[in-house]
């Protein structure tokens, strides 16, 4: 009993590691809230999304955590990550499309275009702030000297990624199945 406590207790994520990853994870969720609330899009409802990708995405934005152990880092990497989202997001609202990757690069022709911008915030994109906030607030006194064990991190990487690989091989490939 013993060695299946430690063992166990070797395997799995930290305390600090899995809120970071819940907080991640919340993060896409909610961008594929409001993306679906908003446009006729729906491809990221599917299972695949929900359960494979999604999980994907979440475990690659915590690496810096598990590499760095640093709540600043982290938090940095959420702050830029709800940026890109709700960026999309208000692409989205005025174009009705994602956005082309070339248009992020262009960033500096937004500054004639910050009035109409705040004009399309909503109150319920305060959900980003408010998920990182609610992180911030729970790790908040918590050391974040506890080891991520990369044996579990490497193994949840492969298995969401084996997941991935399995759907996207069942829809025809990755080209037919975006």
């Amino acid at each position: 009993m013993v060695r299946l406590r430690n063992f166990l207790a070797s395997t799995f994520p930290t305390f600090n590691y899995g809120t970071w990853f819940i907080a991640t994870y919340a993060l896409f969720m909610w961008f594929d809230i409001l993306w679906c609330m908003e446009t006729s899009f729906a491809p990221m409802t599917t299972s695949r999304y929900l359960y494979t990708t999604a999980l994907l995405c979440a475990a690659l934005f915590t690496l810096p955590f598990g590499l760095f152990r640093s709540s600043t880092i982290q938090t940095i990497v959420l702050i830029l990550l709800s940026i890109l989202l709700e960026a999309n997001i208000l692409y989205s609202r005025t174009y009705s499309m994602p956005i082309p990757l070339e248009s992020y690069s262009l960033i500096g022709n937004m500054r004639d275009f910050t009035g109409s911008i705040i004009d399309s915030l909503k109150i319920y994109d305060l959900g980003f702030i408010a998920i990182i906030l609610l992180t911030l607030i729970i790790l908040w006194g918590k050391s974040s000297v506890e080891k991520v064990s990369r044996k579990w991190y490497l193994i949840f990487l492969s298995v969401t990624f084996g997941l991935n690989v399995i759907m996207f091989s069942i829809k025809g490939g990755f080209i037919k199945s975006v």
